[in-house]
């Protein structure tokens, strides 16, 4: 089974008031630590679809495909369509975000590893019952991916197959957290 990572990093961090996935975080840019993870796992392979050269620049620089998206303003659903448009050949695809800097390879793994023994189409991750990214998704829901609209994301398929839904359970809350906020910020990475 053949599994692409797709790392969304185009967001507009309109609550941020700035661009949060250059926000620094021991040293490096937020960006950096999801790009470096995904790289490091059973992935077959990642793409990076993003708004910024820079983020594309680093993408390919460490061995990952880069999209851009000169669409971000049309909301995330441009992000999954263009990285759908790529991911032809592929069996699964696993959707990640790039202000998620605490998930681990080790987690990723063992999501994928789950994922080729379940019988279910789509698995989620619960840090310590918090429902977050990434999304693990079979191929037979490109289509309705590639329906998503404006701000629409893989809850939408979520919610229409609730019964081809697999839950695993991560023991470590961090991993699950995002960065949307400076207080977020403040708070988990300062």
């Amino acid at each position: 089974m053949k599994i692409i990572g797709i790392i969304q990093a185009s967001g507009l961090s309109k609550r941020m008031g700035k661009n949060k996935l250059y926000l620094d975080i021991r040293g490096k840019p937020m960006y950096q630590y999801i790009v470096d993870e995904a790289l490091d796992t059973k992935l077959n392979q990642v793409i990076v679809v993003s708004n910024e050269n820079k983020i594309l620049d680093y993408a390919d620089k460490k061995g990952a495909k880069s999209i851009l998206n000169e669409e971000s303003e049309k909301g995330q659903s441009r992000s999954i369509i263009k990285a759908l448009e790529f991911a032809q050949d592929f069996d699964a695809y696993l959707f990640m975000v790039a202000d998620q800097p605490f998930l681990k390879a080790e987690t990723i793994n063992i999501m994928i590893d789950r994922f080729k023994n379940s019988q279910k189409g789509i698995l989620l991750p619960l840090y310590c019952g918090m429902r977050a990214s990434p999304g693990l998704f079979d191929k037979k829901y490109k289509s309705e991916l590639n329906k998503l609209k404006g701000d629409e994301n893989g809850r939408i398929v979520v919610q229409k197959y609730r019964d081809d839904v697999e839950f695993i359970e991560i023991g470590d809350r961090k991993q699950g957290i995002d960065i949307d906020t400076y207080s977020d910020y403040e708070r988990y990475c300062l």
